[in-house]
């Protein structure tokens, strides 16, 4: 993942208690500038919130488009 893209979170980071509020929530990545790639700064839209995430907790976001969901 690369700074600037939306994700959301996976089906495991769902899973996670700590990050429940987050469920429905989307992100947009700050920083992946870990050296071994694994961690990946978020900032969370809903809440305002930045946490650091593992990885494998977020998947790009999918694109909707509102246009053709009648």
């Amino acid at each position: 993942m690369k700074a600037g893209e939306l994700v959301e979170l996976s089906a495991y980071g769902r899973s996670i208690k700590t990050v429940s509020s987050l469920k429905d929530d989307l992100g947009i990545v700050l920083s992946d500038n870990d050296d071994n790639l694994q961690w990946v700064k978020v900032k969370w839209m809903r809440n305002n919130l930045t946490y650091n995430h593992l990885r494998k907790d977020l998947r790009r976001a999918k694109v909707r488009d509102e246009k053709n969901n009648s």
